[in-house]
């Protein structure tokens, strides 16, 4: 095709290419556009599972880490004692303010002091006790001063551990906010069948600490998950502790590598 031809076709044929040309690079910037937009969605959506993942995983953790920490402190015989002193004394018409229940109070707050410190540096918030189905509490760690009020009718995890016998677990409202919260009966005797007259609740935060979870999501994105499991159970998270820890932990003393289940 000359110049001559070119000259004689109509104005509107270079118009429609043009046209059509646009058409077609405009497609293909907005397919690559909804491309772009697909990847970035699932992107999105993947990060979003995995860290829905880790905050499941740590915050199992921590629930695990308070209930240990609950059933060691609520089988401590001195705990015990004085707890069931408490309860005879105040059956007997003794009321919270008496010098003697000032006495065993002070006498639990020394008992529970190691364990309270340790959990106050593992990010703990509450280490209480409470007497009677009402809920009474008879020692706040993180208030002493505060007891007397009843609260087991605005606890529901609480009120279940008094009047069913059943150890509470899990996110729970308190006077403080939300939190993660163990809670153990506490019985008149030895026998598992006699009288609830308490319970012993241990509380953390509702999230673990930053640094746990930085290390969960870093565990999450390699692909040797056994290999990181290991390393952090030997780096002794708080939130990992085995028995043998808690039960050092309830008695003040600090965490040793050598506890840990992989040695």
């Amino acid at each position: 095709m000359n110049s001559r031809t070119i000259a004689r076709l109509p104005r509107w044929s270079f118009v429609l290419g043009s046209l059509l040309l646009t058409i077609l690079f405009v497609g293909l910037a907005l397919n690559d556009y909804q491309a772009r937009d697909r990847v970035w969605q699932q992107e999105i959506e993947s990060q979003g599972r995995l860290q829905a993942q880790v905050v499941q995983r740590a915050q199992y953790g921590v629930e695990r880490s308070a209930k240990l920490l609950a059933s060691t402190l609520a089988t401590d015989a001195r705990v015990l004692e004085l707890m069931r002193a408490a309860d005879r004394a105040l059956r007997a018409g003794a009321s919270l303010d008496d010098s003697a229940l000032s006495a065993v109070r002070e006498q639990l707050a020394i008992v529970l002091s190691p364990a309270w410190e340790v959990l106050q540096r593992e990010h703990g918030r509450q280490l209480q006790i409470y007497w009677g189905g009402a809920g009474i509490a008879l020692l706040r760690m993180h208030d002493p001063e505060a007891y007397g009020d009843a609260v087991a009718d605005l606890r529901p995890l609480l009120h279940a551990t008094l009047h069913h016998g059943q150890p509470g677990l899990g996110l729970d409202v308190g006077t403080h906010g939300l939190g993660n919260r163990a809670i153990e009966p506490l019985r008149a005797s030895d026998d598992p069948n006699s009288p609830i007259i308490g319970a012993l609740e241990v509380g953390f935060d509702m999230l673990p600490k930053l640094s746990l979870l930085h290390r969960t999501a870093g565990c999450r994105a390699r692909a040797d998950r056994q290999s990181c499991q290991a390393r952090n159970d030997a780096q002794a998270e708080p939130h990992r502790h085995t028995p043998a820890t808690t039960r050092r932990l309830a008695a003040g003393q600090p965490y040793r590598p050598a506890d840990s289940p992989l040695g």
